[in-house]
C-alpha cells in the first residue's frame, strides 16, 4: 500500500449511498446538487487495516466494556465464547470503534459485537452468521449499512433487533442459505483473525478502488501530528 490514512471523498459516494447516511430530504436535495463539485463527506480519517489491532477488553473505558458486555454475555448464555477483540486504529481521539468476536460452541457460526463512537455519540451493533470457504459470509445483523461493501453473500438487517431476535431470525433463514449453497467454515482462533481481517482489508480495498477513500494529504495528516513521512512514528 502506498497510503495508511485516507478520508472519504464525497464526489464518490453514490447517490444511493448518501440516502442512507442523510436521513434529513432538505440536506440530502443540496447533496444531489452540490455532489458534483464540493467534498461533502465527513472529515473523519480512516485507517488502512493492515493487522488486527488485538487489545483486551479491560483496556478500555469502564463505559464502553461495560456496554459491550451486556451484549456479550446474550451470545455466551447461548454457548458463545469470546475469540476476539480489536480496536480500529482512529486518528481523531475523540471517535472509537471496538469489536469483539465470539465463536459458537460448535465452531460453526460466529458472533460480533462491535461498539462504534463518534464523539459524544455511540451505539453497538450486533451480528450473527457464518463464514464461507471462499471468505464471503451471510449473516444477520442490526448494523445499519451506508456504504456498498464488497463483502456479504447473504446479509438480512434487522435495526433495532436484540440478541434474541437476531439469532432466532438467523436460525430461521439458516436452512434457505445452505439450500443456496452456503458451505459454512468451521472456525477457531486461527482461522478467524485471518478471516476477519481479510474481510477488513477487501472492504477497505474496494473502497480505495471507487475513489471513496483517498490517501489524506501531508497537510492533513500534520493536523493530527503524523509525519507524512514516517506515519508509523519510529
Amino acid at each position: 500500500m502506498t497510503a495508511k490514512y485516507y478520508r472519504l471523498n464525497g464526489k464518490r459516494i453514490t447517490l444511493r449511498e448518501y440516502r442512507r447516511m442523510v436521513p434529513d430530504p432538505f440536506t440530502l436535495i443540496i447533496i444531489v446538487l452540490t455532489k458534483p463539485f464540493f467534498n461533502l463527506a465527513p472529515k473523519m480519517p480512516v485507517t488502512y487495516p493492515e493487522t488486527l489491532a488485538e487489545i483486551r477488553l479491560e483496556e478500555l473505558p469502564e463505559s464502553v466494556e461495560r456496554s459491550l458486555l451486556r451484549q456479550v454475555k446474550k451470545f455466551e448464555a447461548d454457548g458463545y465464547r469470546i475469540s476476539l477483540v480489536y480496536e480500529i486504529p482512529l486518528l481523531d481521539e475523540k471517535n472509537l470503534t471496538v469489536s469483539v468476536v465470539l465463536i459458537s460452541s460448535d465452531g460453526f457460526s460466529l458472533a460480533h459485537v462491535v461498539y462504534i463512537g463518534v464523539g459524544p455519540q455511540s451505539e453497538i451493533a450486533m451480528t450473527v452468521g457464518h463464514f464461507h470457504d471462499d471468505g464471503d459470509y451471510s449473516i444477520v445483523t442490526t448494523k445499519k449499512q451506508e456504504l456498498d461493501l464488497i463483502s456479504g453473500r447473504n446479509v438480512l438487517r434487522r435495526k433495532g433487533a436484540s440478541v434474541e431476535d437476531i439469532m432466532d431470525d438467523y436460525d430461521q433463514i439458516y436452512d434457505e442459505w445452505l439450500d443456496k449453497g452456503d458451505t459454512p467454515v468451521p472456525l477457531n482462533d486461527n482461522n478467524l483473525r485471518v478471516m476477519v481481517l481479510d474481510t477488513e482489508r477487501r472492504n477497505a480495498d474496494s473502497l480505495i478502488e471507487r475513489g471513496v477513500w483517498v490517501p489524506m494529504t501531508a497537510k492533513e495528516l500534520a493536523r493530527y501530528g503524523i509525519d507524512p513521512d514516517d506515519p508509523d512514528g519510529e
